[in-house]
């Protein structure tokens, strides 16, 4: 390790002796020590600069610049820094931790401070390694100079001696190398392709065998009542609570209530709008009863689903109520045309019988 001190004996004479006063003094009579961790690298490898002194206990000192020499003449010229730190920066850029004594100073009133900082060099050759710009702040706040002398490292090329960089010949340049096919290779490409053609040959023979239909069995339809009953006990196992999403519960509401229409008056009420059902059932004279409210729960249901109004349990339930009386007006007037027809059917066979045994009489 290479150990560069300056210290001028008279100053550490006055500077012992004399009593302390004002930055300035304090300035003149700092005295670093500088090294270097190694002083011979090669070009490219970190190097290390401690600098140490004594500084009046409550002052610090604070990094202002970190300096990177200039190329001297004849050594070349480099496109940017000499050095390259660990942080540079213009403004208290450091690599190093700030290392102070605590507690109270020697005799003198001194403690001792010390910083490292890191560089690469990035340039060959016998290289000046400037002292940073510190600045000494007092307790008061006044801001001192000061610069740690300068020492040098020895830098070494990596080129060949002799030679410069534009001098060296370049590389030849390696022609791709393609391995070899083994017959590991070929084994693998026949076995899949053996694989290949075996999937082709059982999907065609699969394509080409007729598949036999599933013999599915009909499905015996309900007739128009009971259906609409069972779709709406449906319905109200399954009620919109609070917080549920009620558009499927009145989309199959209003679908069961209109099948059940259409299969009995044969017309295509799935097809209409609320408006065109409530229009032509009144024109073929199915004109549901006030207390039904046919038209108001159609409404209701379009603006739960069209326009995501609000509802409530209690609005379905007395909407699935309404559809109950629906279905009961609806089988008691069919009903009651079914008894009109057949007694108009025995009055028919009645006159017809008479008229018979009167005409077998004469």
């Amino acid at each position: 390790m290479r150990r560069a001190t300056l210290a001028a004996a008279a100053l550490g004479f006055a500077f012992a002796f004399a009593p302390f006063s004002g930055s300035a003094a304090a300035a003149s009579a700092t005295v670093f020590e500088v090294s270097l961790d190694r002083a011979e690298v090669a070009l490219g490898d970190r190097v290390t600069v401690t600098y140490t002194t004594r500084i009046p206990e409550g002052t610090r000192i604070e990094v202002e610049a970190l300096v990177s020499p200039k190329v001297g003449e004849g050594e070349g010229s480099a496109p940017g820094p000499v050095f390259e730190f660990d942080t540079p920066g213009a403004s208290g850029a450091s690599s190093g931790a700030e290392t102070k004594e605590k507690g109270p100073g020697g005799h003198d009133g001194l403690v001792p401070w010390k910083r490292s900082f890191s560089f690469l060099p990035l340039v060959a050759g016998d290289l000046p390694v400037p002292g940073p710009r510190l600045v000494l702040v007092s307790p008061t706040g006044e801001r001192t100079p000061v610069r740690p002398p300068e020492t040098r490292v020895k830098v070494a090329s990596r080129l060949p001696e002799g030679q410069k960089p534009e001098e060296l010949a370049p590389k030849a340049d390696r022609p791709v190398r393609i391995p070899p096919l083994g017959p590991w290779f070929w084994g693998t490409m026949a076995c899949l392709a053996a694989l290949l053609a075996a999937a082709v040959f059982f999907l065609l023979r699969r394509k080409r065998r007729p598949v036999a239909a599933p013999s599915v069995a009909p499905v015996p339809s309900l007739p128009p009542g009971p259906e609409f009953l069972a779709a709406l006990e449906a319905l109200a196992a399954r009620l919109p609570a609070e917080g549920d999403d009620p558009r499927s519960f009145y989309s199959e509401l209003t679908r069961a209530a209109k099948r059940y229409l259409e299969r009995h008056i044969h017309r295509p009420v799935l097809e209409w709008t609320t408006f065109e059902t409530v229009r032509r059932l009144r024109e073929l004279g199915w004109e549901m009863p006030r207390e039904i409210a046919f038209p108001d729960l159609l409404g209701a249901a379009d603006q739960v689903k069209f326009a995501r109004g609000a509802t409530t349990r209690s609005d379905a339930e007395r909407h699935l109520s309404r559809a109950r009386l629906l279905h009961d007006h609806v089988e008691g007037r069919l009903a009651a045309e079914a008894a009109v027809q057949a007694a108009a059917a025995r009055r028919r066979a009645a006159a017809h019988g008479t008229a018979g045994k009167a005409e077998r009489a004469s």
